[in-house]
């Protein structure tokens, strides 16, 4: 009887677990804007990633965390395999910067 009790709250309370996108992006930005989590925001960012299904702006979340904990090349490897390397007004600067950490300084000729 207690087995079958257990079974059945895990099987209530597992989706209750699951945490919502919104809230793994706020977690991802809090980890951020503490310089010393930078860990905490990439393990976040990479949840968010693979439950958002590769929402560029979700990836560029991903990519900030890896530039922020100084894994540069891992940043630009990420935005040229899934295709966000792009340039806007709001992520130049950023992405730049990473190029420019990884030393990828014909890229950032663009």
């Amino acid at each position: 009887l207690l087995l079958r009790l257990r079974r059945r709250h895990l099987l209530t309370a597992t989706p209750s677990l699951v945490p919502t996108l919104d809230t793994l992006r706020r977690q991802v930005q809090v980890a951020l804007q503490e310089q010393q989590s930078s860990v905490a925001a990439i393990f976040y960012a990479d949840a968010l990633v693979t439950l958002s299904n590769y929402d560029p702006g979700d990836v560029h979340l991903l990519a900030q965390a890896y530039a922020v904990n100084g894994e540069h090349r891992r940043a630009v490897h990420l935005l040229e395999r899934t295709g966000c390397l792009q340039f806007t007004a709001k992520t130049t600067l950023t992405v730049k910067n990473m190029l420019l950490g990884a030393t990828c300084y014909s890229k950032c000729d663009m």
